[in-house]
């Protein structure tokens, strides 16, 4: 017929060609997949390792702060300091404080106990709570003044005001608001019998390890701390590195760097002309603590899945069995040491002929 149009039959994919094209397509599906999960796994482990950096940087920094400082107290010799009458900034009778006693020690400006499992170090400084304590963890007793001057002491803080011939602590709630003239006894002057002396801040601090980062533990007391559940951090507890510190006339627990899992502490004493390190010196050797060596093993904060540690082993240097992680340590974290040594400073100055 004329004039009619013929229709073409369309043709479209045979079973074959959708079949290919569906096994390329998930071919190509998996590739960049595989390459996506990759990356992430990269970027994982990096941020890992940035983080362990970190954590391993801040600690040994917090730590060399402490240990520099240790033992100052303004322009005086340890032997002429002393406490004003009622300014003891802890009564020994309050309970998880660790006492006066210990806060003014100064005779003792560096000190330490090692070996400890969680009921010796409550033993030793009952502001430690047994629940807070990694066992086998060094104890690290650092005391001395700041290095910033202080012009308006406040109430209820511990203070140090120093002349080159004589030093005293006190509480600031002690101190006169408007210091009459002359300064009369106690308050120091300088030579001018005019001018207040210098007066810094002083601190007590101990540092050692905690069995997690985020404790939710109910506390025992007002003046005690939350304690550690294995519950916490997610049911992954993290190891942190922790410091008793005051805080106004009180200790108080405060987190320093988190994922430390094991801290080394070796004591360099001075002897005959050179320094020999020990991980636990007898009481009356701290006394010639001219240097202190800190290593401290930090992992990753999370879980690496895939990822097993158990083949490497991690030396702090101080003389015990290197590190390697057991069924009992979770082996799928990332880990690495990091030490170095300070210098007491004050100590060794003291010393000099």
């Amino acid at each position: 017929m004329k004039g009619k149009l013929k229709i073409k039959n369309q043709q479209g994919l045979t079973l074959i060609e959708l079949m290919i094209a569906i096994t390329i397509g998930l071919l190509m599906l998996t590739a960049l997949m595989s390459m996506l999960s990759g990356s992430m796994r990269h970027f994982k482990v990096q941020d890992d390792f940035s983080r362990m950096q970190e954590n391993g940087g801040f600690a040994l920094n917090a730590i060399g702060y402490d240990v520099r400082m240790g033992g100052f107290f303004g322009k005086t010799g340890l032997p002429s300091l002393s406490m004003i009458s009622g300014s003891d900034p802890i009564a020994a009778s309050t309970g998880d404080d660790c006492g006066a006693a210990w806060v003014v020690n100064f005779l003792q400006p560096v000190y330490g106990y090692s070996g400890l499992d969680a009921f010796g170090a409550n033993l030793q400084m009952n502001c430690i709570d047994t629940e807070n304590f990694l066992a086998g963890s060094p104890i690290l007793i650092l005391r001395g003044g700041g290095g910033q001057l202080i012009a308006a002491p406040l109430p209820n803080t511990l203070y140090l005001q120093a002349t080159p011939a004589t030093a005293i602590l006190f509480n600031g709630s002690n101190y006169p608001a408007v210091m009459p003239n002359p300064i009369p006894p106690p308050w120091l002057a300088k030579l001018d019998g005019i001018t207040p002396a210098s007066i810094y801040a002083y601190q007590a601090r101990a540092y050692y390890l905690r069995p997690c980062s985020r404790p939710t533990g109910a506390a025992t007391s007002a003046i005690s701390d939350q304690k550690c559940l294995v519950s916490d951090d997610g049911g992954h507890p993290i190891p942190t590195l922790v410091r008793q510190e005051l805080d106004g006339l009180a200790m108080v627990e405060q987190p320093v760097a988190e994922g430390i899992e094991r801290l080394s502490v070796q004591y360099g004493l001075a002897s005959s002309g050179t320094v020999q390190y020990k991980t636990a010196p007898q009481p009356y050797e701290f006394g010639n603590v001219v240097s202190i060596r800190v290593a401290v093993l930090a992992r990753s904060t999370t879980l690496t899945a895939g990822y097993n540690d158990s083949g490497k082993s991690y030396d702090l240097g101080d003389g015990s069995a290197p590190f390697t992680c057991t069924a009992a340590v979770n082996c799928a974290y990332h880990r690495h040491v990091f030490s170095q040594t300070f210098q007491v400073r004050n100590l060794v100055q003291r010393s000099q002929p």
